[in-house]
């Protein structure tokens, strides 16, 4: 999976030897960043990582993938806060050295959510550095953190571009005629709430995608349609592809087109990070379901 720059920054140093004890994540998609430090998690458990690399294969991998790794771990905010026994019990789980990959590692999601107890708590790692343990605090607003943590960490910017906006996809003309028979299929199911809506969805996907990358192109093409929809909707002259086929989506409002246009970026976004493709196309039906 293709990472964004500055994490590959992150990879080299490790490579080289010159691994920070902590880092300062500041973004503008914490999820998909934190997915990210995941597969970079990857790289550092897995020293024999290579083009060759097989995750599904690989033991560590499936570990982390789901958060059994012992040396890994990932605190999220309960509730509003992060809270100072979920840094206790960090703490606590990395008073052993590691024994199956060379690092403790955590991540910290949303740390702006540290408050003044649990961050105050934290500092031990940070005043302390062990050279096992690496961190990351993860946050969309570094002007929201305390000072003392982030002066004691090493501060990347991770901005992401949506690589998922008005670009049509570059496919075969039969194939991409295809793919656009099969999206007015579906979209039309799905609008029209057919009762056997998860069968014919699913056969008609399983028909013509065989691999996770036609399936990702599919629901590109299916962004763009919507996207078109809501452009010629609002008498918008940049709307690049005909909408003809598709005129029953006209009757969509504002608003929904929006959440389905959210929801399609998830979907895309999901994709790339090996989730389940079965499971990853019941949740687009059932949350189109609720749409409707």
């Amino acid at each position: 999976m293709e990472v964004h720059s500055e994490i590959k920054k992150i990879m080299n140093s490790h490579r080289e030897n010159k691994l920070a004890h902590a880092f300062l994540v500041e973004t503008n998609d914490i999820e998909r960043c934190v997915n990210e430090l995941v597969e970079l998690v990857k790289v550092i458990a897995c020293e024999d990582k290579n083009e060759e690399h097989d995750e599904s294969d690989c033991g560590i991998c499936r570990l982390i993938d789901t958060k059994n790794l012992a040396n890994f771990i990932i605190v999220e905010p309960d509730g509003s806060t992060i809270k100072k026994t979920q840094i206790l019990s960090l703490k606590e789980r990395f008073q052993a050295k590691p024994i199956i990959i060379d690092y403790n590692i955590y991540v910290v999601k949303n740390s702006e959510k540290l408050n003044l107890s649990s961050a105050n708590t934290m500092l031990k790692f940070l005043e302390e550095p062990d050279g096992q343990v690496v961190g990351f605090f993860v946050t969309n607003n570094k002007k929201s953190m305390i000072n003392t943590i982030v002066s004691r960490c090493h501060y990347i910017k991770v901005n992401y571009r949506d690589q998922t906006l008005s670009s049509l996809v570059e496919l075969e003309p039969d194939i991409f005629e295809e793919y656009m028979l099969c999206a007015k299929e579906i979209l039309n199911l799905i609008e029209n709430q057919h009762q056997n809506l998860g069968y014919i969805i699913k056969r008609c996907a399983k028909n013509i995608f065989d691999d996770r990358k036609s399936i990702e192109k599919f629901f590109l093409i299916i962004l763009n349609i919507y996207e078109n929809v809501y452009k010629v909707h609002f008498g918008l002259s940049s709307a690049i592809m005909d909408v003809g086929e598709f005129e029953f989506l006209l009757n969509l409002g504002p608003k929904q087109l929006k959440m389905r246009l959210d929801l399609i970026k998830k979907i895309i976004i999901d994709l790339r990070y090996n989730i389940n493709i079965d499971l990853l196309l019941d949740k687009y039906l059932i949350e189109m379901g609720r749409m409707n």
